[in-house]
Order: structure tokens, then C-alpha cells, then sequence
């Protein structure tokens, strides 16, 4: 996926630490398919169907043209947001413009509505949302960290402030998004990113600043980079009543919370009426916990697969599940 954080919101396409993950987990559970970024693509191997992300998307379309004949206005979900600016296929603006193509609704018909904890990012997530085929108004967007029980009212994130952006020359648009309630998370992810990934996005004008994210990354003093923010604490019922909806109303939902997405989908998986189409997650590194949430979704009538890790961008970043309603 593609390609948020939440219990928080972000975009971390780290492809080699979810095959690390897929191979794990591939040890405890059979799953039902492997999603592939093409149709015909053949990412499942011999033991296991492969299907690709069109095919999956489209038991969310089923949903959502459902509860629009119900007379619903159907919503698709997006908790973990950033900017919207991941370019990678099956991710931001390229997912939602396939979702927005196949619903089968009339102009209006679907809301989309997003969590960034993170106000100051809201800029360029509007900026990247008129690319969308929709109506703005169509479009919502909360400041809030997500979090299954909110024990206080707001709640600390650790990233990179804006200000490392134009000091080393380097896109803050990739920084920013591994704030996460993990104070150590954004100091890991930048060592692996340097170390592994190796995508050096610049900051505006700036040509050639791979110097800078090495720079950055062998820092002795490097968590001085790192601040704590403060951000609104959502409960799931507290975002669905800010949204002025129903869990039923969830025809689509995306979770890329850093580490939080489990945390944040269980209290829904036990809403008997929460049953949207498709549901995607970024593997997390509590196996244990994302088993039995895979269990729980089964349970429940659907089917759940992995999404095929093979480099980065587009269904491989990080690695995601993803469940779907059968027919």
C-alpha cells in the first residue's frame, strides 16, 4: 500500500522489514491470498491464490453501492493520513482515485474522510486532495491521534521537527511522517531508511541531498532532532461521533498508525455493525496481536492476505493486511 498512525497516522514504506514480517507470520497462519499490485500477477506462489488490489477494492465498491441503496451515505475511512503525498501505486491519491473510479456512485455520493494528528501538515494534504476527482466538501479531514481508550485528553508524538527539512536539505514530507507515540520509532526508521531504503527526497530547490540524510542519520546528538507534540486523543467512538456517523456507515477503511493500527481497528471489530467492504492495516511488530485480530475478522466471514512484499512502493510499503467482505 500502500502504501497512515494510528492509534497515529504516517507513511513508512519499509519493504524489507515487512517481507521480514510476512515470513514470520508466515509460520502461524495460511492466508487466503496474496494481494498483488496487478491482476495477473502471480505474487501468491503456488500455496497461496493471488489477487490483485483492483479485485480486493471491489468488495468495498460492493459496500459502499449497498449502502447507498439502503439510503446510507457511504464513507471510506482513512485514519493515519500524513499528507496524502505518497506517489507509490495503491497508496494516497493513486489508491483514492481507484476507489473513487470503481465505487459505481454518482458524484457526492461517497464521503472520504481522513485522521492526521499533526495540524501543520494539513497544507499539503488539501493541496494533494484537490488532485482527486471529488468535491472538497466531500472530504473531511481531523486532527487527532486515534487510540483505543484515551486516558488523557491529548497525547504525546515524537518526530523530527520542520526546521531538520531545510537544515540538512531534506524532505520533511518523509520525516514527518514516522511521528509516532514510540519516542525511539522516527530515530529507527531514519537508520533504516538510510542504511536500506535509500529514497533521498529533497527538500524544496535542493538537487542532490543524499550528504544530508547520511548526515542526519550518523548524528551522535540526533534525538536532539526529535521533538514531542501534543495532539488531540480520539477514541474510535469519539471520531465516528466527530464525523457524525455510524461504524455501519464504513463501507472502506485504511489504517497506517505506526505501529498503533491493531489498537486501533479492534474496538471496531467488535461492533457487530461494522462491517465495511475492505480493510487494510500495516503489519505491526506484535504478532501475537495482529494473529488475533486476523482471527477475529475470519470469524466474522472474511478473508484475510498480506500484500505481496517485493520492493519498495505501492502494495509492498511495509508490508500491509488487508481483509475483505466475500459477497
Amino acid at each position: 500500500m500502500a502504501p497512515s498512525r494510528v492509534c497515529l497516522l504516517a507513511v513508512l514504506p519499509l519493504a524489507l522489514l515487512g517481507l521480514r514480517r510476512l515470513l514470520a507470520e508466515r509460520q502461524h497462519w495460511q492466508p487466503d491470498f496474496v494481494a498483488c499490485e496487478n491482476e495477473r500477477e502471480l505474487c501468491g506462489g503456488l500455496l497461496t491464490p493471488s489477487r490483485g488490489m483492483g479485485t480486493l477494492l471491489e468488495h468495498g465498491s460492493r459496500r459502499m453501492r449497498s449502502l447507498a441503496a439502503a439510503g446510507r451515505t457511504p464513507l471510506a475511512l482513512h485514519i493515519g493520513a500524513d499528507t496524502m503525498g505518497n506517489k507509490a501505486r495503491w497508496a494516497d491519491k493513486h489508491l483514492y482515485i481507484e476507489v473513487l473510479a470503481r465505487s459505481g456512485l454518482p458524484a457526492g455520493a461517497l464521503s472520504l474522510a481522513f485522521v492526521e494528528p499533526l495540524e501543520q501538515k494539513k497544507e499539503d494534504f488539501w493541496h494533494n486532495v484537490k488532485m482527486l476527482p471529488v468535491d472538497s466538501s466531500r472530504v473531511s479531514l481531523v486532527n487527532g491521534m486515534v487510540d483505543g481508550e484515551c486516558r488523557e485528553r491529548t497525547r504525546s508524538l515524537w518526530g523530527f521537527s520542520p526546521s531538520v527539512g531545510p537544515e540538512f536539505g531534506i524532505s520533511y514530507g518523509v520525516l514527518g511522517g514516522w511521528t509516532s507515540a514510540d519516542p525511539n520509532r522516527a530515530r529507527l526508521v531514519l537508520e533504516f531508511w538510510v542504511d536500506h531504503i535509500k529514497k533521498f527526497q529533497c527538500h524544496h530547490g535542493v538537487q542532490n541531498c543524499d550528504d544530508g540524510w547520511r548526515r542526519l542519520r550518523h548524528l551522535p546528538n540526533v534525538s536532539d532532532y526529535i521533538k514531542e507534540f501534543r495532539v488531540p486523543c480520539l477514541t474510535t467512538a469519539d471520531l465516528l461521533a466527530k464525523l457524525g456517523v455510524r461504524a455501519e456507515d464504513i463501507a472502506m477503511l485504511v489504517v497506517d498508525a505506526e505501529g498503533f493500527d491493531v489498537a486501533i481497528i479492534e474496538p471496531l471489530a467488535r461492533d457487530p455493525s461494522f462491517r465495511p467492504g475492505f480493510v487494510m492495516w500495516e503489519r505491526v511488530d506484535n504478532v501475537a496481536r495482529c494473529e488475533a485480530l486476523r482471527n477475529s475478522m475470519r470469524h466474522r466471514g472474511y478473508e484475510v492476505g498480506p500484500t505481496h512484499v517485493s520492493d519498495v512502493g505501492g502494495v509492498s510499503d511495509a508490508g500491509n493486511i488487508i481483509a475483505v467482505l466475500p459477497a
